[in-house]
């Protein structure tokens, strides 16, 4: 994508080089493409709501910045769904066993990853 190549001094939107590109795209097809969700031939916007968790994970599991969750209206534009739909997709993905505990309120969605999926986690950085 020509808007996330560096920029003539060298320095691009992220600062990482072309061996980082392949983790991150290794790793997100793992995501995406992990077994369960393509048994029950899950929707894209499941996949990417799966994706969008994985990467906003603590490295427990738990959903969000020190386990307090994940905002819906920003997990929504993640997802690229209208935040009345989300309800529906998180229940789709506990149903295939990547979430547990999982909460759903007008402002945030928090659970966990399941112990299954764990591994498959980008634990965000504690701050």
């Amino acid at each position: 994508m020509p808007s996330l190549l560096p920029h003539g001094d060298g320095r691009g939107p992220f600062d990482f080089g072309k061996a980082m590109w392949a983790k991150l795209s290794g790793w997100t097809q793992k995501a995406i493409g992990e077994r369960t969700l393509r048994k029950k031939k899950a929707p894209a916007a499941v996949r990417l709501l799966a994706l969008a968790c994985a990467a906003h994970s603590s490295t427990d599991g738990r959903l969000g910045p020190f386990g307090r969750g994940l905002e819906a209206e920003a997990l929504a534009g993640l997802c690229a769904v209208d935040s009345s739909w989300l309800g529906n997709l998180v229940k789709q993905l506990a149903a295939v066993g990547w979430l547990t505990d999982v909460s759903v309120s007008g402002t945030h969605v928090s659970g966990r990853l399941s112990d299954r999926v764990l591994a498959l986690g980008c634990p965000i950085p504690s701050a």
